[in-house]
């Protein structure tokens, strides 16, 4: 299916919305990810009551703050694989709108270091998280 000017310049402004959403997320969550695995672990290692009572404070913050993620999270779920689709219209591209996609590329290069310690820490929270009512629920 051929691509127009128009379709092209909405796939670039929903890539851009990408790479800013995930950047915001990992900026707003990746504290408190920290924050709350570090009090788990704590707990984990010495089943005091002080630190579970933080390790629980610290899942509240955490919850609020995903909460409130949620239409910001809807609307990335919605866009999600404009990148993708860019790869395939770039034969239909203006020079430039190449050249705004090749920068979003760059960026995207930047962002995706951060991407996969941010995916490692959500997996690393998620499976204490999961751990940590086991042996409190």
């Amino acid at each position: 299916m051929p691509f127009v000017d128009n379709e092209i310049d909405v796939l670039l402004a929903k890539f851009a919305r990408e790479l800013d959403y995930f950047v915001f997320t990992r900026d707003h969550l990746q504290p408190v990810m920290e924050t709350l695995l570090a009090s788990i672990e704590t707990y984990l290692r010495s089943r005091e009551s002080i630190a579970f009572e933080a390790a629980r404070d610290q899942r509240k913050e955490y919850v609020l703050r995903m909460e409130g993620l949620a239409p910001l999270i809807d609307e990335w779920v919605a866009i999600r694989g404009s990148g993708e689709r860019l790869w395939e219209a770039e034969h239909a591209m203006t020079a430039a709108q190449f050249e705004r996609f090749q920068s979003l590329l760059d960026r995207e290069a930047g962002v995706i270091v951060g991407r996969g310690q941010f995916d490692k820490l959500q997996d690393t929270l998620r499976r204490r998280l999961l751990l940590l009512e086991e042996l409190t629920g």
